[in-house]
């Protein structure tokens, strides 16, 4: 069997098992991801060696020297399995798509993205379906699971995850690849069969996220959508201008009464569901000009981190409580200091220009709109799940590929 095929397989199953909470669910030894990253790493190292000399790779494994110091350095924030999954997350998706792009291995690519998207579609159907049968859970079904992560309340979990529930990670990411889903549907020269495939994820998505009752991924989803559809991958003076119409409309639109108003129709539709809070704190500001409400809370914790940054700007800080555990970029920062942050930036950087310049030039636009969604979330959450990387690294760019190819474009 050719090397390429031994990883394709290998590579699907680990991904499908890691992310499948369904699969987690009645065989929960799936859940320990770091044992089947680093078997997959291996793997990765032994067939494509090669793949170390990227420069996006080479900055990663700078950023993983100081992971590692960190943690034989017995700092309270870096345990082993931590130290791992900071790793091999990145690794991953970064390395499998380099290796199909070097070895223009269009086949591999979409195998891999293929169950990819079968998991989201199958898991998005059974939490749409386990929401409508439980209305009544307070937290919202994500919520609640990361409340049962708190409280080590794992026979919850595992039970959530046998009826096929949504991990956290996963409404939250959705939005990085709906900018190639709404790009083919845009296109009238994408073939039916793709441009239906692309209609039936974003609708089947949407209604996941929507029932995940996650404020900040539905917001981040509404923000892909309308980002998709002003912009034209054929003009790029046509999408600029475009965006500063809509940017000076809503700059206008904000703090207004019509606004304010709008708001509250929606808190009487979602009345029941953890939106209506959020909605509530919003109004509040809007007409009071101060945050409240939760709102202020994750303010308080986004300057925790930054606070941390800035007293220990070169190495961070050693002690958990100093950081607000709440916005990935931030987090890094005030953990890392620029020794740990600088690396990571760069490997971002390096990465995202290498697929940038290898995407056909009607999906780049669109390619940039999910790697945006990304940093905004970057901004306001935690990323501390797979998803998160599997779908801006490898999903994302390889649905760009896929969809829109030579034979379409």
């Amino acid at each position: 069997m050719k090397k390429n095929k031994i990883l394709t397989y290998v590579a699907a199953f680990v991904v499908t098992v890691s992310t499948f909470t369904l699969i987690q669910g009645y065989f929960p030894f799936f859940m320990k991801s770091w044992v089947f990253f680093s078997s997959l790493v291996i793997l990765i190292t032994l067939l494509y060696p090669m793949v170390y000399l990227e420069k996006s790779i080479i900055c990663l494994m700078m950023y993983s020297i100081v992971i590692l110091l960190n943690y034989l350095s017995r700092d309270e924030v870096f345990s082993l399995s931590f130290a791992l999954n900071e790793i091999t997350f990145y690794f991953i998706p970064t390395a499998l798509f380099l290796i199909y792009l070097r070895n223009d291995d269009l086949k591999s690519l979409k195998i891999m993205s293929t169950a990819t998207v079968l998991v989201i579609i199958i898991t998005s159907v059974l939490t749409i379906l386990q929401a409508y049968n439980n209305p009544s859970i307070a937290l919202g079904i994500v919520r609640s699971i990361v409340a049962a992560q708190i409280n080590e309340n794992y026979t919850y979990i595992i039970d959530q995850y046998r009826k096929g529930v949504t991990s956290y990670a996963m409404p939250h990411a959705f939005p990085f690849i709906v900018p190639p889903l709404i790009c083919a549907l845009k296109d009238n020269k994408v073939p039916f069969k793709k441009r239906f495939f692309a209609l039936a994820v974003i609708v089947i998505g949407t209604f996941m996220v929507f029932f995940s009752q996650s404020t900040g991924a539905l917001v981040i989803l509404c923000y892909s959508f309308i980002m998709s559809l002003i912009v034209t991958g054929k003009s790029s003076q046509r999408s600029t201008i475009r965006l500063i119409v809509l940017g000076c409309l809503a700059a206008s639109f904000l703090n207004s009464p019509i606004l304010i108003s709008i708001l509250d129709s929606l808190g009487a539709k979602v009345e029941t569901m953890t939106y209506y809070g959020k909605i509530e704190d919003v109004m509040t500001m809007l007409e009071t000009g101060g945050s409240v409400g939760e709102i202020a809370y994750r303010q308080e914790l986004h300057n925790m981190s930054l606070n941390a940054f800035l007293g220990n700007l070169l190495l961070g800080t050693n002690k958990g409580s100093d950081i607000g555990g709440h916005a990935y970029f931030m987090d890094r920062a005030g953990l890392l200091g620029l020794i740990g942050i600088i690396p990571l930036f760069l490997f971002f950087f390096f990465q995202v220009n290498i697929t940038y310049k290898s995407m056909p030039n009607p999906t780049r636009i669109y390619y940039l709109i999910g790697v945006s969604a990304f940093i905004i979330l970057g901004f306001q959450k935690n990323m501390a799940g797979f998803e998160y990387w599997l779908y801006l690294f490898f999903l994302l760019p390889s649905l760009c590929l896929s969809l829109y190819n030579k034979e379409t474009a």
